[in-house]
């Protein structure tokens, strides 16, 4: 063997392949080892994302293939390298590698692929319809046309196919927050518990309604404050664009001041705690770390992969799953939801669907609500349009945001359906002692009856018409006592509670009121 550049095999010279003839760059510029001196995969290759994460990719098995179907993975993934982010390269491989291994037991590559889709439908499909093609195209003989089309020709898969079912249905851990839940959750931006980071981090999701990778992607130069124009803005990086890095593409979010001050303050945080690592572009959010003896330090994972490209700084940005953690590291400094009476379940996504869906409430256009989200197409925000009459009925009920949307106190109709249903404890005005409704509520309620009760979304009023008119002459008496005295908020309330009185008697009398929810199948 001739030491360090070539070797022998039965009288024939190989050459190895230099470190430059292996390499290659991703999508995001960054160097990527695929092979090794012999020209076969490397069993592991690391490749690193700008949000600094490090996806590992396996190749175990695949130098067990027969030539020809190797030197055609080698061109798929040469294909790939450049054109996907890691999260999907490490997505493909993990598909492709359950397709080699069945190779590597004997099955023909027909039956191979056809095991690859039974495995996992939802995930797979999209990988070996991108594979097959490629093999075809580049005229591999191992894979028949006929199987070929039969997996080109599928449908329909998909992993997310039920992806917006929480905002369509109002899942309580899942769906949008309400009105009540919002305010919890900007009253939990003012305390001083809270590190200000993540305080940051949440009114970021609150007012904007982010992806997690965008808020990985923020600097600190990001924050821009316009002394010309008295203003302040955030460059938020774009992720749906058409260019090949993250950085390249930005939207302009004016914001106001409160969250401007909380910025200031994340600044001066930063420039404390990370004076030491001088970077020259330092993340607006930083990973951290806790060693030994509760003493912080910072690790910077796989330096080498960040060195080379001079990313250094993106090595020290928090990741995008990070998130997930810290939004639910703050449940513990909040109250209970006031609309379930559990934790808060937090996820950047649910802050999502709540933006969009208000934007729409609000009268946004699809174009407005589409580029709010940052969406391309305004194809991608159909979702929150299609049923904003029923979904956005419901959602006032519980948040009581227009009055007008106060008449859900005749919803859930039919009087017949009120024996034996979830609507159990009988409600009692206290003018004349009349019923007036059934309470919905298990646990005991602390609320006025009549004056909480036409606000309340537990409750179900009957068809009573003069038991509907006492609780009205006692809601207008009590207006006239505290017109005078009493705070706007309270007055505001007794207008809501009357409206909804108002609609329950017009109800009694067979008349029609907007914005009911009719209820569907048992409700």
């Amino acid at each position: 063997m001739t030491e360090g550049k070539t070797f022998l095999d039965v009288g024939v010279e190989k050459l190895y392949l230099s470190p430059e003839e292996r390499t290659f760059k991703s999508r995001l510029g960054y160097d990527v080892e695929l092979f090794d001196e012999r020209g076969d995969f490397h069993p592991s290759v690391k490749i690193a994302d700008d949000d600094s994460q490090v996806f590992t990719l396996y190749f175990s098995g695949f130098e067990l293939l027969e030539s020809d179907l190797k030197e055609h993975l080698k061109s798929y993934f040469l294909y790939l390298l450049p054109r996907y982010l890691p999260s999907s390269l490490n997505r493909y491989t993990n598909v492709i590698s359950f397709f080699v291994s069945e190779l590597n037991q004997g099955a023909s590559p027909d039956i191979a692929i056809e095991n690859t889709l039974i495995d996992n439908p939802g995930q797979n499909v999209a990988v070996m319809k991108s594979l097959v093609q490629f093999l075809i195209l580049n005229e591999y003989e191992g894979v028949s046309f006929e199987k070929a089309e039969e997996v080109l020709k599928l449908q329909g898969y998909t992993s997310n196919r039920n992806g917006y079912l929480p905002l369509f249905t109002l899942d309580e851990e899942l769906g949008p927050f309400t009105r009540e839940e919002l305010r919890v959750l900007n009253a939990a931006l003012k305390n001083e518990e809270i590190h200000v980071a993540d305080r940051l981090i949440l009114a970021l999701f609150i007012k904007f309604g982010l992806r997690p990778i965008q808020m990985s992607l923020l600097k600190e130069s990001d924050f821009v404050e316009d002394a010309v124009l008295g203003l302040c803005y955030l460059n938020i990086p774009r992720v749906k664009q058409n260019n090949q890095y993250r950085r390249a593409e930005f939207s302009k979010r004016l914001i106001d001041d409160e969250l401007a001050s909380l910025i200031r303050l994340v600044l001066e945080n930063n420039t404390e705690e990370y004076k030491d690592l001088k970077l020259d572009a330092p993340p607006l959010f930083y990973r951290k770390y806790i060693g030994y003896w509760g003493v912080k330090w910072y690790r910077l994972s796989h330096a080498e992969l960040y060195t080379d490209v001079e990313k250094v700084s993106n090595a020290h940005h928090l990741s995008s799953r990070l998130f997930f953690h810290r939004l639910r590291s703050l449940t513990k400094f909040l109250p209970l939801s006031p609309r379930t009476g559990k934790p808060f379940h937090l996820t950047p996504y649910r802050f999502r669907y709540t933006v969009g869906t208000n934007a729409v409430v609000e009268g946004m256009a699809e174009e407005e609500v589409a580029d709010l989200l940052d969406h391309s197409s305004t194809l991608c925000v159909k979702h929150y349009f299609r049923y904003t009459r029923d979904m956005w009925e419901l959602l006032e009920d519980a948040t009581s945001k227009r009055t007008e949307q106060k008449h859900f106190t005749a919803a859930w109709n039919r009087e017949d359906d009120l024996s034996d249903n979830i609507y159990g404890l009988e409600v009692i005005e206290l003018h004349a002692f009349t019923v007036i409704g059934k309470c919905q509520k298990e646990a005991a309620c602390y609320l006025e009856p009549a004056v909480a009760c036409y606000s309340c979304d537990k409750f179900c009023p009957n068809k009573e018409k003069a038991s509907h008119r006492n609780a009205l002459t006692s809601l207008r008496r009590r207006k006239e006592a505290l017109i005078c005295k009493a705070p706007a908020t309270l007055s505001k309330q007794l207008d809501e509670a009357i409206a909804g009185c108002q609609a329950a008697i017009a109800y009694s009398e067979g008349a029609e009121i907007v914005n009911i929810h009719q209820g569907i199948g048992d409700e």
